[in-house]
């Protein structure tokens, strides 16, 4: 569930001349209460006062939540909401209440409109939030193959959506082709496999893919040289550096060590997003 947003936009931007980049930053599930504990979390013990965060320092409004179905929306009907302007039901993605009408992202917009596109997630690419800026057939957000399907539906113009991912969840991709490799190919998509190999990345279109399935958290050690946020946000705007664009970044995990209560786990990930900012 989002509860704070660090950057807000209208799709009225795209109109103005010269173009205008837009940097989208997402912390899933990062209400109030991860704020005011990530303030105890980075607060120095030896002064009076408490420190003020980056979030402190950003921190324009604050706006109340929900779904057309429920007082507590989900990263499904957020993220649709959040990509869109237009609210849906719980676990639906990219499109109307009634899952009758498709709707159009503010990513696909800005490609309509000569913009790069781009997202680095922590999560499968397929999740939620993610999908809900590249999938717009009203799809249940559980269904991540078929939601990997829709990444590849081309544009008016008949142009990929996106120029560049990075995130996890190559599994789902490959199940949702008969042969994604081949359909990859196809669209002259390069597919990196391993985090490692973004550095040496220097053209698109590509995937590239940091775990197969779920990638894991920041918090465990064996994980300190993977890329997280803060290096694939670095990457990205490097890619797009020069070229007017649109690029989302989301901290996924941040909500993820929120379901299952760990206090550590989630101040983690936030200080991980914190590095992009």
């Amino acid at each position: 569930m989002k509860k704070l947003l660090l950057l807000a936009l209208t799709i009225t931007f795209l109109y103005s001349a010269p173009k205008t980049s837009v940097i989208f930053m997402i912390g899933d599930g990062m209400g109030p209460a991860y704020t005011s504990t990530y303030r105890y979390y980075k607060d120095d013990a030896s002064t009076q006062k408490i420190e003020a965060t980056v979030f402190d320092k950003i921190l324009i409004g604050m706006n109340s939540t929900y779904s057309k179905n429920s007082v507590i929306t989900d990263s499904a009907a957020a993220g649709t909401a959040l990509a869109s302007g237009i609210k849906t039901k719980n676990g639906f993605i990219g499109c109307t209440e009634s899952n009758d009408t498709q709707i159009q992202t503010v990513l696909e917009f800005a490609k309509d409109h000569g913009y790069m596109t781009a997202m680095a997630v922590t999560s499968t690419l397929t999740h939620a939030t993610p999908a809900a800026f590249l999938s717009t057939r009203g799809l249940h957000r559980d269904k991540e193959s078929k939601i990997a399907k829709d990444f590849f539906i081309k544009n008016k113009n008949g142009a990929l959506k996106f120029d560049f991912l990075i995130g996890g969840g190559e599994k789902y991709f490959q199940e949702g082709y008969i042969d994604f490799n081949a359909t990859a190919k196809k669209n002259n998509i390069d597919i990196y496999r391993n985090a490692y190999n973004l550095d040496k990345i220097n053209h698109y279109p590509f995937i590239a893919f940091t775990a197969y399935d779920y990638p894991a958290f920041a918090i465990d050690e064996h994980l300190r040289d993977q890329y997280r946020v803060a290096k694939m946000t670095k990457k990205s705007l490097e890619l797009l550096e020069n070229k007017p664009f649109f690029l989302m970044i989301e901290g996924s995990q941040i909500d993820w060590c929120g379901h299952i209560n760990d206090i550590g786990c989630a101040m983690t990930e936030m200080e991980d997003f914190v590095r992009s900012v």
